[in-house]
């Protein structure tokens, strides 16, 4: 139960007006790992500041498991305005494709 009031804490904290309490919420979720917090993690794909989006590109990587909604967003982020972003989607898409070249799905 406190998990998911943490949870709950977390996905609230992501939509803060705080960069670093999106930022921080953000990289929490990610490391909680379950795929139910991939939607939640999402909505900051798109934030105004690059190190969340570039937060939220990895949370690709650790909590994606749909290719198709995985895969996307992170070519789209290759086109950021934010180098940080580009870096970390590109070592994202690499990670991936090193992950399914080993036959791993995560």
């Amino acid at each position: 139960w406190r998990l998911i009031q943490a949870v709950d804490g977390l996905i609230t904290a992501i939509e803060s007006s705080d960069e670093f309490v999106r930022s921080e919420a953000t990289e929490a979720l990610v490391e909680i790992g379950d795929a139910w917090v991939i939607d939640p993690v999402s909505k900051v794909l798109d934030d105004v500041e690059g190190e969340v989006r570039a937060k939220a590109a990895w949370s690709r990587v650790k909590i994606g498991n749909d290719k198709k909604k995985t895969v996307e967003p992170l070519i789209k982020m290759l086109d950021d305005e934010n180098e940080e972003v580009r870096n970390s989607a590109k070592d994202a898409l690499k990670k991936l494709a090193k992950l399914e070249e080993n036959g791993n799905t995560k």
